[in-house]
């Protein structure tokens, strides 16, 4: 019978024991971006009737490439597409903390 509670014992102090479990919880950056494909020369982006951002040039004066993205707060968006003075994308987007929103521009 000593055996027995002796091994319960064990038993019990192995696996009560939480020793070296750790938990973490990582937040999200609270930030969104906005992604566009497609024909972007000659291309300018309203975002939330804003300052337009041509899409010809990227930050650093060099061609804007289809990789490139425009941070944007999380929360809801009207994002506008011009080309030749004329709106070709119009979208009401909803972005949460880390997300890419990808836009196809004809």
């Amino acid at each position: 019978m000593k055996p027995v509670i002796i091994i319960g014992f064990a038993i019990l102090l192995f696996f009560g024991c939480t020793v070296g479990v750790r938990e973490e919880t990582l937040q999200k950056p609270d930030k969104a971006y906005l992604k566009f494909s497609g024909n972007v020369k000659g291309a300018s982006v309203i975002v939330d009737d804003n300052a337009s951002v041509d899409l010809a040039k990227s930050s650093n004066d060099k061609e804007f490439t289809s990789e490139e993205l425009i941070q944007i707060v999380p929360g809801k968006h009207t994002v506008k597409v011009y080309k030749n003075n004329s709106i070709v994308v119009e979208r009401i987007i909803f972005t949460s903390s880390g997300e890419t929103v990808l836009i196809e521009i004809p």
